[in-house]
């Protein structure tokens, strides 16, 4: 298996958040607001801009997973910007 950014996404949130456009990875609350990326470890507050040519999204209606997936250089952004979640992912890759 390919351990990308991408893919410790896709194995790190859980299933029943999968169709959210948030979710928690371990104490770290991941959103969707687009067009940031918002990751809260409380009580820290971190907004990464993830904004893309020609898209628009309404607030709370795009799911967090899809978005990724779809753009998914985004996950590195999101992981390099929070220190915790990059712990987590060095985790998975050696893994």
């Amino acid at each position: 298996m390919n351990k990308t950014p991408l893919s410790f996404f896709q194995q790190a949130i859980p299933d029943m958040f999968k169709g959210d456009t948030n979710t928690d990875i371990g104490n770290v609350f991941v959103a969707l607001v687009y067009p940031h990326i918002q990751v809260i470890d409380y009580p820290e507050e971190i907004w990464i801009n993830c904004q893309q040519a020609n898209v628009s999204i309404e607030p709370d209606t795009y799911l967090l997973l899809r978005f990724l997936e779809e753009i998914p250089h985004v996950c590195v952004d999101i992981i390099n910007a929070h220190e915790g979640l990059l712990g987590l992912y060095k985790t998975y890759i050696s893994n």
